[in-house]
């Protein structure tokens, strides 16, 4: 089967085009597709630029703004006790029950609920500094004191300055003896975190009961005059006699 010239002429052209298309097709295009990704990411680069200039015409406002509100935060922080210990919270109801005074039969402690404020920074050594948590903790007594004496409680509670709360409490009368009875719930708030040390319980050397168990009761002013060498309560009756 012969060619025309007219059909050689066609087919050159066809030869023409594809070897003028394929540089198009394997090159052009997928450098048009990179040249538009480079276009968008300096578009993007730019926008982000133009930020930065702007964070840098207000940076003196925002460092100011910055440092009072962590100011703030350190007050309300600075506001709640460095951490709650049982040792620390018998302490502190030891000495409302003896300034009151009420008297507390027992004292029932739940474990801390901490919740998380700040999860600091994370160092290369694999420590994390600067996380902050918050801890709460519940203790519930049951009391006995007079009418008065409870609404005197429940006022140093209130007035106190580290952060406690009654969350509950019940109070039954008894009109043979006059005094009040029952339970409250004390809820106590905290903030512990690095460079937030609680100071230990101050608690002094107490003596309670009596050493023999058959003899006369002995107060615990009397005991401890025993103690720091003075004179037993029998000995003194003795010599006053």
């Amino acid at each position: 089967m012969k060619i025309s010239d007219r059909e050689k002429k066609i087919i050159v052209i066809v030869i023409i085009a594809a070897v003028i298309a394929l540089p198009i097709l394997f090159v052009l295009k997928p450098y048009k597709e990179k040249q538009e990704a480079i276009d968008k990411e300096i578009a993007d680069l730019t926008e982000r630029y133009e930020y930065l200039l702007e964070l840098e015409e207000h940076r003196e406002d925002y460092e100011k703004e910055i440092a009072e509100y962590n100011g703030m935060r350190d007050d309300i922080i600075d506001g709640y006790a460095e951490g709650i210990r049982q040792e620390n919270v018998i302490m502190f109801l030891r000495g409302l029950e003896k300034n009151i005074p009420i008297f507390m039969e027992t004292l029932s402690f739940t474990g801390n609920t901490i919740t998380p404020i700040s999860a600091g920074m994370t160092q290369p050594d694999g420590s994390v500094t600067g996380a902050i948590d918050a801890v709460k903790t519940q203790t519930s007594v049951s009391y006995e004191c007079e009418y008065e004496d409870i609404k005197t409680f429940i006022t140093e509670i209130m007035g106190n300055s580290d952060r406690m709360v009654v969350s509950a409490i019940d109070i039954s009368y008894d009109s043979a003896t006059g005094k009040v009875s029952g339970m409250f719930v004390l809820d106590q708030f905290a903030i512990v975190g690095e460079g937030r040390e609680l100071e230990a319980a101050d608690i002094p050397t107490m003596y309670h009961g009596n050493e023999s168990i058959f003899g006369t009761w002995i107060s615990d002013e009397e005991l401890r005059e025993e103690k720091q060498g003075g004179a037993a309560p029998e000995e003194a009756e003795d010599a006053e006699e």
